[in-house]
Formats: structure tokens, sequence, C-alpha cells
């Protein structure tokens, strides 16, 4: 089935008009990016505008001239329309081709216009040399909201800045759960750089993810004298309890925090599922959807992720309806959802970075009808004279509404689409999902309140690499923006990262995984239990009496040790010399050295006021 981009019937603007070029069927969205002789096709919000200002002429007779530069990613240049696309050209290829036309016409003794191009060409370097440093360091000249200076809270410059325990402190708490004090030591020692590599190279974890298995199976492990092997034939067989405390073990111990941070930065909104009402027999669609969230914390390919989502058995089909959304009589909610949540959010930023709505009811209701014609059924098999059932999804021809869908209507971006996988295409091609995710990724690592501007800039590192996140998140870990002071303690710190980042920060046992999921179940913040569809209430969970609730979490972790392979109630003894204390018993001032540790090992220093922030 195509999807078609159509001419809205009202009053475009002229850049909204152009904005119809790039929106084509198929070749043209692997062809968006692509480079050619530093010409690039580009979507609105890919670039954004700056004015720069250099010097011409000699001493006394220098004049200051200003010129608008287009930057994409860190080349400068401009943006025009090009056969009904938007093309970027850098100045440097300006400058080339201009020299190139120079020579030939030097060759064909044509002296005079040779010696205009090659004028022409010296000029485009100007420009190019003065914009250039601008687009690649982002903190000056005009990148920011209203055409200003871009502030350091948003600059995607890297820093360069000190190198301290503070620094690592803030990238182990904003990038990963924490670190230990040795953690923060190699943090030191090898670098910034050195560290984001590594923590953003995947680790295979065979052993991890079969004790999470066995924990699935009746809450303990091989090792226990009382575990239980699940039914290697019923693929339902396992404690969905056991299923959420096996995430525990996972976070606990796991070598990918990093990646576990963006699991959970999709579990939230933009996949959050409910266990609240599973029933028996689709219990394995949750391990489904918890390895469409593991693959897409491994991969960074937002794009996958989100068609993935919009298929998933138990977010999309259950917890959000789309198995009731019968053509002949549609169920709107996923079809809402699916932009709302996962990919545009209902407004973005337009072109002349003021709020505009993504879509609107009738767009909803045709999104619905695209997406018509899923169903659950039964699936029997008889194994050793055992009937297994489990609930599965199916596709009913019946129930799905024929014909063509209009999306979008009214905009640049209005598409004529037919199903659920045009829809995808036809969402992918709307600037605003990649602003959506360019927003939340700012507000789950740097601030919590960016602007426009920084949305924009983000979002064309986010379409540059064709919506992989990791290369994005890369950028966020060495910018400038992450270490800024005004950055400081504005992230609220949810209890989930709370409490598991002072266990492995500390290396504190853990009592049991029953208690740890009632800590956080008190804490209104269990993994895979969100308060609705709309995930966690950040701001609740961070409120003055949960404050104090996080306190007591962490006091009821201390107040007895157990080991957790098997919860033996012999009590376990904690070294605080061999965690905490280490390496300062000949250090002067080692009261303030060890108050000095347990700030970065914990992020919270005696002057803060609000302890669960980052």
């Amino acid at each position: 089935m195509g999807l078609q981009f159509v001419s809205s019937p009202f009053k475009l603007s002229l850049l909204a008009v152009i904005s119809l070029g790039f929106a084509l069927p198929n070749t043209a969205f692997a062809a968006k990016n692509k480079k050619n002789n530093g010409n690039s096709v580009v979507a609105i919000g890919d670039t954004y505008s700056t004015d720069v200002s250099y010097e011409i002429g000699k001493k006394k007779k220098k004049k200051e001239v200003t010129f608008s530069a287009d930057c994409y990613g860190e080349k400068a240049g401009k943006v025009k329309s090009v056969k009904g696309k938007l093309m970027f050209t850098s100045f440097a290829q300006e400058a080339s081709s201009l020299k190139k036309k120079a020579k030939l016409a030097n060759k064909r003794g044509n002296k005079k216009a040779a010696a205009k191009l090659r004028a022409k060409a010296a000029a485009a370097a100007k420009r190019n040399k003065a914009a250039v440093e601008i687009c690649r360091k982002g903190s000056s000249g005009g990148g920011g909201e209203g055409g200003g200076p871009i502030p350091t809270a948003e600059s995607l410059a890297p820093y360069t800045g000190t190198w301290g325990y503070r620094e690592a402190s803030i990238f182990h708490h904003r990038f990963t759960f924490g670190a230990t004090s040795k953690e923060l030591d190699a943090t030191v020692t090898n670098g910034l750089e050195a560290t984001l590599n590594n923590a953003m190279s995947w680790k295979n974890e065979p052993i991890l993810e079969e004790q999470a298995r066995q924990w699935q199976c009746n809450r303990r492990f091989a090792n226990d004298e009382n575990y239980e092997e699940c039914d290697p034939f019923d693929v339902n067989d396992f404690s969905l309890t056991g299923f959420v405390e096996s995430m525990y073990h996972i976070l606990l111990y796991t070598k990918n925090p990093l990646h576990y941070r963006m699991f959970y930065w999709a579990h939230d909104e933009r996949g959050t599922l409910g266990l609240d009402n599973v029933d028996n027999d689709e219990r394995y669609a949750v391990r489904t959807h918890f390895k469409m969230l593991q693959d897409f914390a491994k991969s960074g390919d937002f794009k996958s992720f989100a068609e993935t989502w919009h298929e998933d058995h138990m977010v999309s089909l259950r917890y959000l309806d789309r198995a009731l959304n019968d053509g002949t009589n549609p169920n709107e909610n996923e079809a809402r959802e699916f932009w709302e949540l996962n990919t545009t959010s209902p407004d973005y930023c337009d072109s002349n970075n003021e709020i505009a709505p993504v879509y609107g009811p009738l767009d909803i209701a045709q999104s619905a009808l695209a997406t018509s014609g899923w169903t659950f059924a039964d699936d029997e098999q008889e194994i050793n004279s055992t009937t297994y059932t489990r609930i599965v999804k199916a596709f009913s021809p019946v129930k799905f509404a024929e014909g063509q869908k209009i999306v979008f209507i009214g905009t640049p971006y209005e598409a004529v689409i037919e199903d659920s996988d045009d829809l995808v295409e036809a969402t992918f091609q709307h600037p605003a999902v990649a602003q959506h995710v360019a927003e939340e990724l700012i507000k789950e690592f740097i601030q919590p309140f960016p602007s426009c501007a920084f949305i924009k800039r983000v979002a064309s590192l986010i379409t540059e690499h064709n919506f992989n996140l990791y290369p994005v998140v890369r950028t966020l870990a060495l910018s400038e923006a992450a270490y800024a002071s005004e950055n400081e303690k504005t992230l609220i710190k949810l209890p989930l990262n709370y409490i598991i980042g002072f266990l492995r920060s500390t290396q504190y046992p853990v009592s049991s995984y029953n208690e740890l999921n009632d800590i956080l179940g008190d804490l209104g913040h269990r993994p895979f239990y969100p308060n609705s569809i709309f995930g966690w209430n950040s701001e609740a969970l961070a409120s003055d009496a949960n404050t104090i609730l996080h306190w007591n979490g962490i006091a009821r972790i201390m107040k007895r040790t157990y080991d957790v392979t098997n919860e033996d109630p012999t009590e376990k003894t904690y070294n605080f010399y061999t965690n905490l204390v280490y390496g300062l018993d000949n250090v002067a001032n080692s009261d303030e050295a060890l108050i000095a540790r347990l700030s970065h090992l914990l992020g919270v220093y005696p002057t803060d006021t609000a302890p669960i922030v980052q």
C-alpha cells in the first residue's frame, strides 16, 4: 500500500509549500539525509539559522559584514528550494565549486570572468570560516532562542573544563545509575571520552540474564534448594512479581547502566505498560515486551522501536486497546497515544519557533481507521497429553477499514495513507517526531525546560543519524550543557534511580528483592506498574512528602542486610571501610576528604537543599 503526500487545500506559507517537496514515498525516506558533494536534502527542523559577522578590508578601512547562515550539524551554508526540495549547500562546497568554475573560465581565456569567480570563491571561503566555527561550537553567535547567542546551559560544544570528581559524579548520576568510589577514581583518571566510550559499548551478560530468568520462575535462584524450574513447554509459566523483581537484579549488577537508563526512558512515557490486568494466558507477551525495550536499549534505533511498539501485544493491543479497534466501530486510544506519547506529542516548535499543533481530532480518527483490524485469538497446543493455551495477536481483514485515509490534514506534512505501515512512515516525516524525542532526551539528561532553539538543534542531530539515538546521547554527554552550573540540581531523580543508584554506588547488599519491591511500591515507582498510560509523574514523586519516603526507603534497606542469593536470614556484614573509606587513612583532613567522597558518591552535597535532584 502506498503512502502519498498531497498539497493542502488551505493557504500555506511559501516555506510550507516548499516543504512538501521532501515528503516523498519510500525512496525519499532513505535519501533524506544522503550527502551529495556537500549538498543535502533536509527537512524543516534539520537546520537552524544564525547571524554571523566578520571584518573585511585592511587596518583603518576595515568594516564589519553581517550575513545569515544555516547550520546543519557542524557545517555552515544556506538552505534553498531546489526542484521542490529543501537543499542545504555548504559554504565550503560553494567555494570549491566557484574555484573550479574560475579555473575553467581561465582555461577558456575569459580572464575577467575568472577573476570575478575567484573573488566570489574567496568570499564564500570567508563566510565558511566565520560561520563554521559557530556551527561547530554552538556556543556563540546566534543559534540560541530568538537568534541570540547560545547559553552554556544549552551548548552542544564539547566540554573542555575541569575534569574532577564533581564532574565525574555528574556524568554517572545523569547518564548511568551512579558509580562506586573506585569507578569514580577510574572516571577521573581515564577522562570523559574514554569513560563514555566504555559506557556506550554494550556488554553481553548471559549469566545475569539467566539469573533473571530463574528468578522469574519462583523468585529464587537455581542454587536455592527450594528452586523450581519453569515448565519448558508453557511459555506462560513464570511469576509476574518475579519478573519485576528480576529487573532489580539486572539493574543492580548490569555492566550496561547507560543502556538500561535508555530502557527505562523508553518504558516511562514512550512504552508504558501496566501489569495489573494481564491474563494468565498472555504472560509470555510481557517477556516479548521486555525484549522490545531491551533491543532498543542495545541499538538506540528509535524508529524500529516505534514500529515494534505500534504492534506490541501488551502495550499497543492490550494496554491501549488497539485490539478493540474495529474499522466499523473505531477505538482511537492507541492511535492517539502513538502520537501523543511515543512519537510526536500534541505540539511542536514550528519554523518561527512558535508552538503549533501537530494533529487534530480528524487526524486521530483517520489514524484509527488505518490501524484497525487487529484482535486476539486463542492458540492451543497439546504436548505430552497436556493442552497449553496462549492468547496471540491476530489480524482480521474484516475488521480493517479499507481505503485511503488522510493525516496531518491542512499542514505541509499532509499525507494519504492506507494502513499502519504508511502511518509510521508519514509520522516520521513530520519534524515533530525528532523534536519530541529531542525534548525528552534533554529533559532526561540535561535540563527540564529547554528552549525551542535547543530542541531543534538536538532534533537536527536525531534526523542526521536517522533516529539512532546513541550518537545524540554521546553529544549530550560530551557537551558543555551537561556540566553547566546552571543545569546542576535541575533534574528530578525518580525513586527507582535514587534507590538503585544508592545500592550500586555503595555496593550495599539488598535484604530481599521482595522488600525492594515493597519500598518502590510505597514510593509509587515500581517498574511496569505506572500510575496511568502517561507513566509516572516525576514532580509528584519528588514532593516533600515523597522525599521523606525516599529517606525511609534507604533506612529500611540499611536496617538489616541479608544474602540476596538465597534470602538466608543470616546477617551479612557490610564493610564500610572497604567500600567507602579505603585510601583515606593517611590523608590530611581525612574527615573532609570522606565527606567529599560521599558527596561525589551519592551526588548530594552539604549545601544542597533538594537531595533527590541531579
